[in-house]
């Protein structure tokens, strides 16, 4: 309606009419993401605990920028900032997923928005490095993380540990959103505390229980004595959730290795794990030494001339597999990332090595790994540069080595696929009669992978067993990032395994530093001969063959 100049009234075109009360949505901001409640029409699962979404009325929340979806307990710990939000370039990210259309045999459902995937065939997009799968227009809202694990599966723990007088002081404070447990949606969880993998002392800790909580606050403080055999083992800390009726049910772990917190203390929020990770690895929640991992050589001589290599005693990966089997996929990660640090080490420098194999991957009394024999060495492979000589052990060999076709470090990183299969498998990739027959199968052969392979290491192998090179993981420009931000390897921190920070899941046995216990007999019983020498001749020769030595010991020089 209005007024004229004279203040005569005049009606409005629209007559009055009723009209509902209007309420604005409750919004809860969270690392720029707009959360509010939700009624999911479908089944969904929590993008950040992966459970799924159940319950009456409005189950859960979802962002009303990115319609990231989770459970109303779980989204205030969510780590990643929402991709929508103008949050400045800081929030930018070169870690881009790379989507392909993917055809799923069986429901899938986004690791986004949590909903199925529809339809029959290119149901969504599925990253080649880090698997994760998401709709067609959910691509735009997944933020640029590639292999960076942003979930909780199963909670978070507050712990506080120092070291002092020989003894670790060890507070649990406080655990947070962990998984439920009782019909009623909640748990009854207690903490324990012990050394593994096994204490002869028997020193075992717990806390009370809390009932009925997912967010329990135990805040109890533990003093724990430190013995000389302890410093090979790890603390492990493990949440249990208490049943009156039925055995305890499992809830979370982590450890931590002893020497690693001998040297930092820790006072933060850390991830709670399964069992068989929790038994390797601790992982923070999200809110330099220059020595290079290879057996170090020498050279000396009086008559002869001796190659004189370091003595690393603590065995070599075969002689340990041979003993186990298999490796554990925690194990497995930690030897493959320490073997990958030592080939950017020799890629950067312009070196091939060719001769990747169990065999030479030896343990140094702390149990970090050595690479030694470098006979099959090949430098200079730098840029665009590459070579053609036909060499190797059998099974290890690269398609292109037999192909005869010109090849640079792709062969390493064959080579390295095929280590990776034999420490999680138990068997090589590739067999056969002969040599003729297994190259044959090299070049042809579907490989299989045993059903009790995770799907990270079921994709790393495929990637790294690539047989094109042009394909083959670690062989492009981005080939080391592309290896760090694989899922594999989501558990790593490269800088610290670098440094060799990270305490090593074995410590081998050693009764003196010359023991040779960890080798095979097969090796150890083999009587060195020497080569028969003319000591006439010796004293003749002139010694130009042998200057810019660093060394040279007079003693050794005979005058006529």
């Amino acid at each position: 309606m209005t007024l004229d100049k004279e203040d005569n009234f005049q009606y409005g075109s629209h007559a009055i009419e009723r009209r509902g009360a209007l309420r604005q949505k409750n919004v809860i901001e969270v690392n720029g993401h707009k959360f509010v409640a939700k009624f999911f029409k479908q089944f969904t699962f929590c993008g950040h605990c992966k459970d799924f979404i159940w319950g009456l009325g409005k189950q859960g929340v979802q962002c009303q920028i990115c319609c990231f979806a989770a459970h109303k307990r779980c989204y205030q710990y969510v780590a990643f900032k929402c991709p929508g939000a103008d949050l400045g370039p800081e929030c930018d990210s070169k870690r881009r997923h790379k989507f392909k259309l993917h055809t799923y045999s069986s429901p899938t459902f986004c690791d986004h928005c949590g909903s199925l995937l529809y339809g029959l065939v290119q149901q969504g997009l599925k990253c080649q490095n880090c698997g994760m799968n998401v709709h067609k227009r959910c691509e735009m809202n997944v933020p640029h993380l590639c292999g960076v694990d942003n979930t909780e599966r199963r909670g978070r723990i507050y712990l506080k540990i120092s070291w002092q007088d020989n003894r670790f002081l060890v507070e649990v404070k406080e655990g947070r959103n962990l998984i439920p447990m009782d019909p009623n949606g909640l748990a009854d969880p207690y903490v324990k505390i012990k050394f593994g993998p096994t204490d002869e002392l028997g020193r075992k800790f717990r806390t009370k229980t809390i009932k009925s909580n997912l967010n329990p606050v135990w805040d109890e403080k533990f003093t724990i004595d430190l013995h000389p055999d302890d410093e090979s083992k790890r603390l492990h800390f493990e949440v249990w959730d208490w049943d009156r009726t039925s055995r305890d049910d499992f809830m979370g772990a982590l450890s931590f290795g002893v020497t690693e917190l001998v040297k930092k203390p820790i006072d933060c929020w850390f991830k709670l794990l399964s069992q068989e990770e929790g038994e390797y690895y601790s992982i923070p929640c999200t809110t330099e030494s220059n020595t290079p991992p290879y057996a170090e050589i020498s050279s000396e001589y009086e008559d002869r001339l001796y190659f004189v290599m370091e003595f690393v005693n603590g065995g070599d990966l075969m002689f340990r597999i041979q003993k186990e089997g298999k490796f554990k996929e925690p194990i497995a990660v930690f030897y493959a990332a320490e073997v990958a640090v030592g080939l950017f080490f020799l890629h950067d420098k312009g070196i091939i090595y060719r001769d990747l194999k169990l065999d030479n991957l030896l343990l140094d009394a702390d149990g970090h790994i050595k690479i030694a024999d470098f006979g099959m060495c090949k430098d200079g492979i730098t840029g665009d540069v590459t070579t053609h000589t036909f060499c190797g052990t059998p099974d290890y060999i690269a398609p292109e080595i037999l192909l005869y076709k010109p090849y640079g470090k792709s062969v390493d990183w064959w080579s390295y696929g095929v280590l990776l299969y034999e420490m999680l498998a138990g068997q090589p990739p590739f067999e056969g009669e002969d040599e003729e027959d297994l190259f044959a199968n090299i070049l042809q052969h579907t490989i299989p992978y045993p059903k009790s392979l995770s799907k990270e290491s079921v994709s790393i192998c495929k990637a790294l067993l690539t047989r094109d090179p042009m394909k083959r993981l670690g062989c492009g420009s981005d080939g080391e990032k592309e290896i760090k931000e694989h899922l594999f390897f989501r558990r790593i921190d490269w800088d610290k395994i670098a440094l060799r920070l990270v305490q090593p899941p074995y410590k081998p046995v050693t009764l003196s530093p010359r023991d040779t216990s960890n080798f095979d007999s097969e090796f150890t019983k083999v009587t060195p001969e020497l080569s028969p020498t003319d000591k006439l001749f010796v004293m003749n020769l002139t010694q130009t063959e042998f200057s810019g030595f660093s060394f040279v010991n007079p003693e050794f020089i005979v005058e006529v």
